[in-house]
């Protein structure tokens, strides 16, 4: 996408001229290849942490097989996590406490609000009827 913006350049800094829609075409173009070419820079510099930590266990003096079962858990704890890698650079660190939720969770609080949804006329018709004889209120 970045390349696609670069190569619409010539175009967009031509089109402030043509009045208040120019502008802000040129605006949103600016601020769309702003964000890719800092998109683009952030993942490189994650990519080469990550690059890093696997030369730093490469250069660890142990056994091969040692070594690749480090590099094959590192690479698959980083690929179970990216999830919550990813939402932590978009939040910029804020709120980086709350998780995000897998598959069987997400049905799980799904279900869970479905079936208040459900219950809750029964709660309310269990308020509006009288209690049955000889039960007192608990």
């Amino acid at each position: 996408m970045s390349l696609f913006l670069l190569l619409l350049a010539p175009f967009a800094v031509l089109a402030p001229a043509l009045g208040d829609g120019g502008r802000a075409l040129f605006a949103g173009w600016a601020t769309r290849l702003l964000g890719e070419v800092t998109s683009k820079l952030t993942f490189s510099f994650v990519l080469g942490a990550l690059l890093a930590m696997q030369r730093i266990l490469l250069s660890l003096p142990v056994g091969w097989l040692t070594q690749w079962l480090l590099i094959s858990t590192f690479w698959w704890v980083v690929f179970w996590k990216r999830h919550q890698a990813v939402a932590l650079l978009r939040n910029r660190g804020r709120d980086s406490h709350i998780r995000s939720y897998g598959a069987a969770e997400k049905r799980s609080v799904e279900a869970s609000r479905r079936t208040r949804t459900i219950l809750r006329p029964v709660r309310w018709a269990r308020e509006k009827l009288p209690a049955p004889v000889g039960e007192e209120h608990a």
